[in-house]
């Protein structure tokens, strides 16, 4: 990433009286809603054990094993390392915004790298998002790495739904999400969540961000969709926009950044999912120094960051890319 002072291509005019703002996106952050697991240098594995027993009838209970199976699963996950990092000359700054670039040779000025620091983390926690789920294959990480390669007909254990049987999926739930299939879309996401996660009170289901906008409007002009209170809401950090489901308590409709470009809808408990890093503070730790050779001001953001599912029987996907 660099510098873009050459952009502005008049010197000096008035542009001290508003300051600098931050250039804040939408980092969509998958971590609010997940697990999180640190100490992850590399890899690791996200343990799982569950047990089904078989009970035994009668007035007497004996001391032997009641047949309980029970069955540990053990899954890799990822941390794939992601750096930011630039300069910037304030003696640059000084030339388009006057005394907004800080005063004397060596200028140090908190205007420019308050925002600076807000913007970037920013930008940072938003490419994060985008490694979560891994969508394009990068080789940042490893192929086959990420929730949108995991969260798919290719893990044993997901169900999923093709050509083959399309009456799961409510008609035409399998083809491209429109304004008119993308509501029977959710829904057969939901109801094809498994019966043992079906009670989990943080089920969630992930889209786009555009085909959550595309959701969003759609239940908006339903007729057969009471909305009521179910607005458009935030999580905590505010870095992730969701909506209520509108007939289902407890489940909640995301768009994600990490699925941009991609018409993959998925759906599972969002604590099954698991985040992988070394420091829990690795999100948000930034560096900033001046560098008297380069006479600039740079920073740096670095993290490890990888994503994993837990018990894949308790996720659905529609497999769309």
């Amino acid at each position: 990433m660099s510098n873009t002072l050459s952009t502005i291509t008049t010197d000096f005019i008035d542009r001290e009286g508003l300051g600098f703002l931050a250039r804040i996106v939408n980092e969509g952050n998958t971590i609010e809603l997940a697990t999180l697991q640190t100490g992850v240098r590399h890899k690791a594995t996200v343990n799982s054990v569950y047990a089904d027993g078989n009970f035994q009838y009668g007035t007497c209970a004996g001391t032997a094993d009641t047949a309980t199976t029970s069955s540990f699963l053990a899954r890799e996950i990822l941390a794939c390392k992601t750096t930011m990092y630039d300069g910037i000359c304030l003696q640059d700054v000084q030339e388009k915004f006057g005394a907004l670039g800080g005063e004397g040779a060596y200028a140090q000025n908190a205007e420019v790298l308050r925002p600076l620091v807000e913007g970037a983390l920013s930008s940072f926690q938003c490419q994060v998002e985008k490694n979560l789920w891994n969508k394009a294959n990068a080789t940042l990480c490893e192929a086959n790495t990420g929730l949108f390669r995991v969260i798919s007909g290719s893990t044993t254990g997901v169900t999923f739904s093709g050509s083959a049987s399309p009456n799961a999926w409510v008609g035409d739930a399998v083809a491209t999400p429109t304004s008119n299939n993308i509501i029977a879309q959710v829904n057969a996401v939901y109801q094809n969540i498994p019966e043992i996660a079906s009670n989990k009170g943080d089920l969630a289901i992930f889209m786009s961000v555009a085909n959550f906008k595309l959701y969003v409007n759609a239940l908006s002009t339903s007729t057969g969709t009471v909305l009521g209170g179910y607005n458009v809401k935030q999580t905590a950090n505010r870095s992730l926009m969701y909506i209520e489901h509108p007939t289902a308590p407890g489940v909640i409709v995301v768009g994600t950044l990490g699925l941009s470009g991609s018409n993959r809808i998925v759906g599972g408990p969002a604590k099954d999912i698991v985040v992988g890093t070394d420091l829990a503070s690795d999100a948000t730790n930034f560096q900033l120094w001046y560098d008297i050779n380069a006479d600039q001001v740079k920073y740096r953001i670095s993290g490890k960051f990888g994503a994993q599912i837990a018990n894949p029987t308790f996720w659905v996907s529609n497999d769309l890319a």
